[in-house]
């Protein structure tokens, strides 16, 4: 039997105990309200920048992983609900049918030109020739708007690439996808307007929510030599030039009236060597339309342009006079048009349009790159740029001087471009969204500046969206 005193003692212990207790479980209660709360965080960090690893006890792993996992397919996550803004503005798929037991070759709406030679895929999923039709599916990415809806950039690792094009190319057979077979190539064909040494073809892979281009191995890419030759009337140009005043009928019904004129004409020499697709690229007569048209019927076949021995079509430009004797070219519409469109440079040359492409042999499809290597002597710098607040949103730097378009997905509100150099105009172009509300920011600046903020931006509906992007086309 317990004295009083041993009793008093016992009760006291069992109460301190009781606190103790208590106070343990209200530690370990708030300390697992902080452990949820830390991984609601750093879940969302792992979802923009999965690189960035955090220290977390063993037990709020699995609470990691399912809120990964949940974070990713959600509806509402925010990468995912701007991407898909994106794709609603992003340029359609084109799509060309072919056989594969024929070589074939189509050129899609921006310029690219695809040669594929028969017999050249197999099946993907078993590895046998394709036998019944190949769809193929295209999409083309040269102009700027294009560039940033599709939020693609000129990032090969930690290099500056400036771009001379990008396509995505699938070919599917009865639904399954179809690759090259080994040691099998189809040819690409870049357009440019301007030509830019050292171009190479890159092939690209998403990581992380962001396109990076690895330069294809040479057994995989052919950069063929430009060996291009012009179209050619047989005989040359004075043969041509005695052919045309042979055969030019001067209609009476305008010479009687002493109208006459400079007409300027371009036609297609096709492969086979016919003239055929003739414009009229001033206002004329339809008498003097009817005449050129009845004379190029009769012209004979030239030898073709051809690009490494292969016949391609060419543009032909020229220019006639229709001059009614002493009265001279009466036509004053004619002639003020002539002369204030046409110089020497563009009279009777071969149009280039057709011919001036980067061609190359590539044993692979899906994102593919025309780019070279921006080297500069310039220093270089870090590049800092201020977005404020926002929930979603998509930053890139349009240069001026090169084509290239770098961007950036990093967790913060202020993003680091490093090693740009020093001294390049250029555009900041940032999308963001706030709640369900879509802002775009299009600022001017310069890598001198090191850094910019309070960025001034305008709240902008899906087709206004469209029309600010399309407008940065103009810039290269």
């Amino acid at each position: 039997m317990l004295l009083p005193r041993q009793l008093l003692v016992s009760t006291l212990a069992l109460f301190l105990l009781s606190c103790n207790n208590t106070d343990k479980q209200k530690e370990l209660s708030n300390s697992d309200n902080i452990t949820k709360k830390s991984v609601s965080v750093d879940s969302e960090r792992t979802e923009t920048n999965p690189d960035t690893i955090s220290a977390i006890d063993k037990p709020t792993l699995p609470v990691i992983l399912k809120k990964t996992q949940r974070a990713f397919t959600d509806p509402s996550n925010p990468q995912t609900l701007l991407e898909d803004y994106f794709k609603k503005i992003e340029q359609p798929i084109q799509k060309f049918v072919i056989n594969p037991q024929t070589d074939t070759t189509f050129t899609c709406k921006e310029g690219t030109v695809i040669k594929v030679k028969h017999s050249s895929f197999i099946l993907g999923s078993d590895l046998t020739e394709v036998k019944g039709a190949i769809t193929f599916q295209v999409k083309e990415f040269y102009k700027i708007a294009d560039i940033l809806t599709a939020r693609l950039s000129t990032h090969a690792n930690d290099h500056i690439l400036e771009t001379g094009g990008m396509l995505f190319i699938q070919a599917t057979a009865d639904g399954q996808l179809c690759k090259l077979k080994d040691n099998s190539t189809i040819e690409i064909s870049f357009p440019f307007t301007e030509k830019k040494e050292n171009m190479l073809l890159f092939t690209g892979s998403w990581i992380h929510q962001k396109i990076n281009w690895e330069l294809l191995p040479t057994k995989a890419t052919d950069q063929k030599s430009n060996t291009d030759e012009i179209a050619a009337f047989p005989g040359g140009p004075i043969a041509l030039k005695n052919f045309m005043l042979r055969n030019l009928v001067y209609p009476d019904s305008l010479s009687d009236l002493g109208i006459g004129g400079i007409v300027h004409i371009n036609f297609i020499i096709d492969e086979k060597g016919k003239a055929t697709d003739v414009t009229f690229k001033n206002p004329s007569q339809k008498g003097f339309r009817k005449a050129i048209l009845n004379t190029l019927a009769k012209m004979p076949v030239w030898k073709p342009a051809n690009r490494n021995g292969i016949p391609v079509k060419s543009v032909y430009s020229q220019s006639i006079t229709f001059d009614n004797g002493e009265q001279g070219i009466s036509d004053t519409t004619f002639k003020k048009y002539f002369e204030a469109t046409t110089n020497d440079h563009n009279i009777n040359k071969l149009g280039t349009s057709d011919i001036q492409q980067y061609v190359f042999s590539a044993s692979k499809l899906g994102w593919i790159n025309c780019d070279r290597f921006y080297n500069s002597p310039k220093p270089r710098i870090d590049f800092y740029v201020d977005c404020g607040k926002y929930t979603e949103l998509d930053i890139k730097l349009v240069f001026h001087s090169f084509k290239a378009i770098l961007g950036n997905f990093s967790p913060a509100t202020t993003f680091k471009f490093p090693n740009l150099p020093v001294d390049e105009d250029l555009t900041v172009v940032v999308v963001k969204k706030i709640n369900n509300d879509t802002y775009i920011s299009i600022t001017e600046s310069n890598t001198s500046r090191i850094s910019i903020n309070n960025l001034l931006f305008e709240k902008v509906t899906m087709d206004k969206l469209k029309l600010k992007l399309d407008q940065l086309n103009q810039l290269k």
